[in-house]
């Protein structure tokens, strides 16, 4: 079950549902998770165990959740995603909720040195964070640092 809170600051993004998928004879659970969002989201998908955020202004949040494969619970840390790769790589994303380039390319027109692109990853989680005002960052990094499991 996917469920939205909404509050005054912020919403709060949950998954519940572990409906499990299954490839090469091995079952894979996904991960049940909730995480607050900033406010002022414009449209959201979602894919498999991926979930994209577009917020005002063409700012993107993207949830890479992952599956439940080990117990193992590592650190937070950022990793670079802010390179001439960073565009295709969030192209591919882009395409698995089969969005148009045409589309994302209109989308990201706003792309400048005004923005940022971050990854926020603990090696089973990816939270990407792309095309991000610059003043809206801290706000965003607030937010996704309340990623929290759920069993």
């Amino acid at each position: 079950m996917l469920n939205f809170d909404y509050y005054r600051d912020y919403n709060v993004f949950e998954i519940k549902h572990r409906i499990p998928g299954s490839a090469d004879g091995q079952i894979y659970s996904p991960r049940k998770f909730k995480i607050n969002l900033p406010k002022n989201i414009k449209d959201w998908y979602v894919s498999n165990n991926t979930y994209l955020f577009n917020f005002e202004n063409n700012q993107f949040l993207v949830i890479q959740a992952g599956f439940i494969d080990n117990d193992i619970q590592r650190a937070w840390n950022f990793e670079s995603f802010d390179d001439v790769d960073s565009k295709r790589d969030f192209y591919d994303i882009m395409n698995d909720f089969e969005l148009s380039e045409n589309y994302i390319d209109k989308k990201l027109e706003s792309k400048n040195s005004n923005r940022l692109t971050k990854l926020y990853t603990n090696s089973d989680v990816n939270i990407i964070l792309f095309n991000v005002k610059k003043e809206n960052y801290d706000d965003f990094l607030k937010n996704i640092k309340t990623f929290e499991y759920l069993n």
